[in-house]
């Protein structure tokens, strides 16, 4: 069972992300949470410019797919060498 931290979620069936306002956030540059489609992967931006991943959608606890970065790394490696 999913509980909305906020009445007023809708989630987005139709578009990219798990709910409205997590597709309203992911375009406002006051608000640093990252989507990387390339990674399928949700990232805060840290203030010491690293990324910290999160799993969870912060708005409506939707699990995100999983995060396809390892996976992207390995295929490099595995098709141009070390």
């Amino acid at each position: 069972m999913r509980v909305l931290i906020f009445d007023e979620i809708k989630y987005d069936n139709g578009g990219e992300h798990c709910c409205e306002l997590m597709s309203k956030f992911l375009v406002d540059p006051r608000i640093n949470i990252n989507y990387f489609k390339k990674f399928r992967g949700y990232y805060i931006d840290t203030t010491s410019g690293a990324y910290q991943t999160i799993f969870y959608c912060p708005f409506c606890c939707t699990k995100f797919p999983p995060n396809l970065t390892d996976t992207y790394y390995d295929v490099l490696k595995k098709e141009y060498g070390p």
